[in-house]
């Protein structure tokens, strides 16, 4: 007995004397710090230690990159035994992040000092709450387009056992916005991925997303005629098994209104891309979208080339063919002038299986 109350007397003292240094010294010494290593200029209002074995940081600023109300984290005292430097229950609370991406296609992100490797930090937990990430682009055009995350709430955690797992719960959901706070769509994610195996079952959603938003990047890709709103739902079962990962996707573009076409002179033909008639001859009764269609790729190493994007959507848009009435295709058809021969080769390739 008298050996636990020393244990306990002792572990005692010494995180008091911790905190005490931590209050005295830890500002400076994390100050000094940041700025050695990521060159910016920091502030920070305070710094504690909170029982049992808490670190609080309040009101840190990273230049004009980022800021945080509150960060709190619990160090495993064990990690740092095996040489490791091991954070568990690490808690961000209304962090604001502010990312430009210059016309040269660099971030502005530190850069850090090259003399020596840095530490490795493994994060056993990772809380976000009311987090904003503001994206400013000014390498897509020359004004610019800046969009936000906002509302981020945030989990992520790794299991507790056994102690050899890598199976990491993941729960997410935040708002796209504009500028000006407009909510501009919806995102959310939830499941598990495990790196052990490297299997996964996540599913993620993005609803209600103002697509004429994001015109600069898709530019005419969705249609021959300009879009003036259209709604996307979008939700994809990510699945994987021993690295195999299927991507499973349900897109539906609704709620689309196009601008007033402008009047062409007698005998001129409307000048129209394959990809963007076959989406446009593929639309519902109402104009509205709807594509089913599974992603093959490696969950350690994820991609997909456009080429490969444009098969996909293309036979998911043959299967739609099926519930449109044939008065309704061949009304699409005629308006697809000089295209439709094209699109015959790409159906042909689709349903043979074969590349040009």
């Amino acid at each position: 007995m008298k050996i636990i109350i020393w244990v306990l007397g002792s572990t005692l003292l010494f995180l008091v004397v911790c905190g005490i240094y931590i209050r005295l010294n830890g500002k400076k010494i994390l100050l000094d710090q940041i700025q050695k290593n990521l060159q910016l200029e920091a502030s920070l209002e305070s710094i504690s230690l909170r029982l049992p074995l808490t670190v609080e940081l309040k009101g840190l600023k990273l230049g004009e990159l980022a800021s945080f109300k509150k960060i709190s984290l619990t160090p495993n005292l064990l990690g740092f035994i095996a040489g490791k430097i091991v954070i568990a229950n690490l808690t961000l609370e209304n962090p604001r992040v502010h990312l430009i991406k210059s016309n040269n296609g660099s971030l502005n992100l530190p850069k850090l000092n090259e003399g020596g490797a840095p530490p490795q930090i493994f994060i056993t937990g990772l809380v976000v709450k009311n987090g904003k990430l503001i994206y400013d682009d000014r390498f897509i055009s020359a004004q610019g387009l800046k969009t936000a995350l906002g509302s981020i709430d945030c989990s992520i955690s790794k299991v507790m056992l056994p102690l050899t797992s890598l199976k990491t719960n993941l729960d997410f959901s935040a708002n796209l916005e504009d500028p000006q706070g407009k909510i501009l769509g919806n995102l959310s994610g939830k499941g598990w991925v495990d790196f052990g195996p490297k299997d996964m079952d996540l599913n993620l959603a993005a609803k209600g997303l103002d697509v004429v938003y994001f015109a600069p990047y898709y530019g005419e890709f969705l249609s021959t005629k300009k879009l003036l709103s259209a709604k996307l739902n979008l939700t994809s079962a990510c699945k994987a098994k021993n690295n195999d990962l299927a991507i499973i996707t349900d897109f539906k573009l609704s709620d689309m209104v196009y601008a007033q076409e402008e009047a062409r002179q007698e005998g001129e033909l409307p000048q129209l891309n394959f990809m963007k008639s076959a989406l446009d001859l593929f639309t519902d009764a109402n104009g509205n979208l709807n594509l089913k269609f599974t992603i093959n790729t490696k969950l350690d190493h994820p991609e997909l080339s456009i080429e490969q994007l444009k098969d996909l959507v293309l036979e998911a848009a043959a299967k739609n063919l099926s519930n449109q009435r044939p008065d309704q295709i061949i009304e699409k058809i005629q308006n697809t002038v000089g295209q439709f021969k094209d699109f015959g080769k790409q159906m042909e390739k689709i349903f043979k299986g074969k590349k040009e």
